[in-house]
């Protein structure tokens, strides 16, 4: 799938704009670390908005719906899973896979998860526009 032009712009903000906009090292790499959260997943997500395609063109209006209800059900399923994963021990993962001296918030992480589930909700129903 090649992505547009406002995709790869939109994917470059969303990954560097809050880094560049923070004076301070620590704090930008720890945003920079929460949004790897959300990167992956974005990665990840695109075989699956290929898959779609086929789904969308030249098939009825009954079974392009159905897919990508499905495709919204499990994005918002993932995003929920991931969501509550981080709540519950999203800090201390955090510590650990990235080894800053930070303390994360819960809920920030938790709304970052919630922001990756709305990035992958769009990217779905761009392919049905």
């Amino acid at each position: 799938m090649a992505l547009t032009a406002s995709q790869l712009a939109s994917a470059q903000t969303l990954l560097n704009a809050s880094v560049l906009l923070i004076p301070d090292a620590v704090t930008a790499g720890i945003v920079f670390s929460a949004l790897l959260i959300a990167r992956a997943p974005l990665q990840l997500f695109q075989a699956i908005q290929t898959s779609l395609l086929p789904h969308l063109a030249g098939s009825d209006d009954a079974e392009a719906k159905r897919a990508v209800r499905v495709t919204l059900l499990a994005v918002a399923a993932f995003a929920g899973t991931v969501a509550l994963v981080l709540l519950a021990i999203g800090p201390f993962v955090m510590d650990t896979v990235f080894d800053v001296n930070e303390d994360y918030s819960r809920f920030g992480l938790a709304l970052v998860a919630v922001g990756m589930g709305l990035h992958l909700a769009g990217g779905t129903l761009n392919q049905l526009a």
